[in-house]
């Protein structure tokens, strides 16, 4: 079996590739902008945030998204570094937007964590771009094809 030194940006063992990631994000955003839709105005009068930003933020990050997924597929130029910035800038919005309208005190409760698994997620996605942007391959095992090519 041969390692494949040429994979697309993904987890360490794991097989789903960044367009995976990216065409998901798209799609929950688009579900926020019709849930943002269906919120009574009554509720939407009490709430935190202005109406207007699950809105149109729903529908900008899902465009954005859409486009670096298209952009992975067909393998444009710097596809790669596009959608880690668009997801880097993607979570310091959300937790723009978690720490300045949080008001429940549940809810600011478990802001650390939220914050902290947000920032874990986007340290572990950098540090796989440039795992992969120096060349080497994710995997530390060692096939048989590796073990005989140096003899």
């Amino acid at each position: 079996m041969t390692v494949d030194t040429k994979r697309d940006l993904i987890l360490p063992g794991c097989r789903i590739r960044l367009h995976f990631w990216t065409g998901l994000l798209a799609v929950i955003q688009l579900g926020g902008v019709i849930y943002a839709l269906q919120t009574p105005p009554e509720v939407a009068a009490v709430a935190s945030q202005p109406q207007a930003l699950p809105v149109v933020g729903g529908v900008l990050w899902a465009f954005l998204f859409l486009v670096v997924t298209y952009y992975l597929i067909w393998g444009r130029r710097y596809a790669k570094r596009i959608a880690v910035a668009v997801i880097v800038i993607f979570a310091s919005y959300n937790i723009a937007r978690w720490v300045l309208f949080t008001q429940a005190e549940y809810d600011r409760q478990r802001l650390p964590v939220l914050i902290f698994s947000t920032f874990c997620v986007v340290v572990i996605l950098v540090a796989t771009y440039y795992d992969l942007k120096a060349g080497r391959p994710q995997g530390t095992e060692k096939s048989a094809n590796d073990i005989e090519s140096q003899d």
